[in-house]
């Protein structure tokens, strides 16, 4: 079981010294657990997320570079399959423990995978390079971004297909039939190929013709490699494989032939290979399996790349023409299903962003039916959605809101220690995050409360003076505001009973 106790940042103009308890020890009896965190914009919510993947890619750096000093400055207590585990590089002589005892670095046991899953061009999470990427295997970064700040819609794309087949290839088929059918779509899917930008065939007469040796197909990777020998360079990797593997060539360029029709075409984006799946058929799932060694290689060798993703709903609708809202929702849960392990590390940043909000009450019940079938997984998520609160239980979850503190410049952080379970919008918008829409019944019972409590002349001063503060939140910025004249009431009556 993973349960991330308690986080702290040495050095972050806005989170320094705070210190953030994730979950609750007491509840250690659930399967997995939800740490939510909640706040206003500029609390720093998706810099918190940002540290605390950072703090273990950094251990994973220290303990496998023995010269590597830590860049950031933290102090994170976490459980791990029965055992207790406390790190802190906030000075240069780092701190290792297990149960309270001193150990070295290489004794500190880590999540089996750590995740960053985001909607937004604007997450704060890592994307590392390829050479951090070797190192660093246990971090896979499921966001939108290709780079510190673009996203491309084809990549999404790409990464939502390639999920897509790691989960089929891991046996998740049946979790995905099970989100698949939380968002009503239909297990019928078609992933379409285009010709490649090192599929280098000869123009005859305006269309292209099929490679007459297998020497030709492998001629343009033979030349990169050649020009990037001195770089570390991913594609150099993909290509060294398949010259060393002259039988996957002699497959990849036998079934280009057998295609031929496919390929000889007068454009690459006419060179459409659709190949369809129907995941709740094992036949189906099985072909998709062995074929994809080869479709592999072919994406390797960039002879092939994937061109669309085809989703059926109601119709079929290319995948890069759905709505913001489901393109996100289906790549950051594909991504979640063909990654996640036991004893994982979950961070979820926003997952609201543009979801109808059918789906943001959906959501946790979708992120709970994804993850039953593991355990020990703890699940950290930021968001601003009033509607994720209600699906959470207390025995499995702990709500974290942070607010700032306008007269102190600085950020305050409580614990929701109320059952927030099942609550109606109202209720949360109101005693959670604060905020009183026109007419909100629970505001008005309150005002209703404050003001009787006054009139009647009641000794309970604790709760006039508690209602009388929760109340003044919402007094409107003109003068008129009639509220004015109920606190001032209210001051009056505590001022004289004091």
């Amino acid at each position: 079981m993973l349960r991330i106790l308690n986080f702290k940042i040495h050095k972050h103009p806005l989170l320094e010294g705070q210190s953030f308890d994730l979950t609750n020890p007491k509840e250690d009896d659930v399967k997995n657990y939800y740490s939510l965190i909640i706040g206003p914009n500029g609390t720093g919510k998706s810099y918190l997320l940002n540290y605390l993947i950072e703090a273990f890619n950094e251990m994973v750096l220290i303990q496998n570079e023995s010269s590597y000093k830590a860049k950031k400055r933290f102090s994170l207590t976490y459980t791990l399959l029965g055992k207790e585990y406390h790190i802190s590089t906030e000075s240069r002589n780092y701190v290792f423990k297990c149960d309270s005892r001193t150990v070295s670095v290489e004794e500190i046991k880590l999540p089996e995978k750590w995740l960053a899953s985001s909607v937004t061009i604007n997450d704060k999470f890592p994307i590392l390079n390829y050479k951090r990427k070797l190192q660093i295997q246990h971090y896979k970064y499921l966001g939108i971004r290709s780079a510190s700040n673009n996203a491309f819609i084809s990549r999404i794309t790409i990464n939502t297909v390639l999920y897509f087949i790691e989960a089929l290839k891991k046996g998740k088929g049946d979790i995905l039939l099970s989100v698949y059918k939380s968002l009503g779509l239909n297990p019928e899917l078609q992933i379409v190929f285009t010709g490649g930008p090192m599929l280098k065939l000869e123009k005859k007469e305006g269309r292209y013709v099929m490679y007459k040796s297998e020497g030709k197909l492998l001629e343009p990777h033979i030349s990169f490699i050649k020009k990037n020998k001195s770089k570390t360079n991913y594609r150099v990797d993909n290509y060294k494989k398949y010259l060393e593997a002259p039988q996957r060539v002699k497959a990849v360029f036998d079934f280009l032939r057998q295609e031929k029709e496919t390929f000889e075409k007068p454009a690459k984006a006419s060179m459409q290979l659709k190949y369809k799946v129907n995941i709740s058929t094992k036949e189906g799932v099985n072909k998709l399996i062995q074929d994809w060694d080869l479709l592999s290689a072919m994406l390797d060798l960039e002879i092939i790349k994937i061109s669309k993703f085809l989703i059926t709903k109601d119709t079929a609708f290319k995948y890069e023409e759905a709505s913001s809202g489901e393109s996100h929702l289906l790549t950051s849960l594909h991504g979640i299903v063909a990654n996640i392990e036991n004893n994982s590390l979950l961070i979820i940043d926003e997952p609201e962003v543009s979801l109808h909000p059918n789906w943001q009450v959906d959501y946790i019940d979708i992120l709970k039916s994804l993850l039953d079938s593991y355990t020990g997984v703890n699940a950290v998520i930021s968001s601003h959605s009033h509607l994720l609160v209600s699906s959470l239980k207390n025995e499995e979850s702990r709500i974290t809101s942070i607010k700032r503190n306008s007269e102190k410049s600085e950020i305050e952080i409580d614990e929701l220690d109320f059952e927030t379970y099942g609550w109606d919008p109202e209720s949360i918008l109101y005693n959670v995050f604060e905020v009183a829409t026109m007419r909100n019944k629970y505001f008005e019972l309150d005002l209703r409360k404050l003001i009787s409590m006054v009139s009647i002349k009641d000794d309970n001063v604790v709760e006039i003076k508690r209602l009388k503060e929760k109340i003044e939140k919402y007094i409107m910025p003109n003068q008129d505001d009639p509220l004015r004249l109920v606190i001032i009431q209210a001051e009056n009556y505590i001022n004289s009973k004091n």
